[in-house]
């Protein structure tokens, strides 16, 4: 439903879900694939709260996207 409008967004996204987080790994799978430059990382072993339960795994991803920059 949104597609013309993302694919307006031309910045870079870093989009993070937990694989125990069915729903929203699916949602990051739309997202990327209607976001031009989007990226989806899906963590194991997390679920909904991926900062909560795997912050070193995020901001390893975190720190490799802005080092893509």
């Amino acid at each position: 439903p949104l597609g013309s409008a993302l694919e307006a967004v031309v910045a870079p996204a870093l989009l993070v879900a937990g694989a125990l987080d069915t729903r929203y790994v699916a949602l990051g799978e739309s997202l990327a694939r209607e976001l031009p430059n989007a990226r989806l990382v899906v963590v194991p072993g997390a679920g909904h709260a991926v900062a909560l339960e795997r912050p070193d795994d995020l901001l390893h991803h975190v720190l490799e996207f802005l080092d893509a920059r």
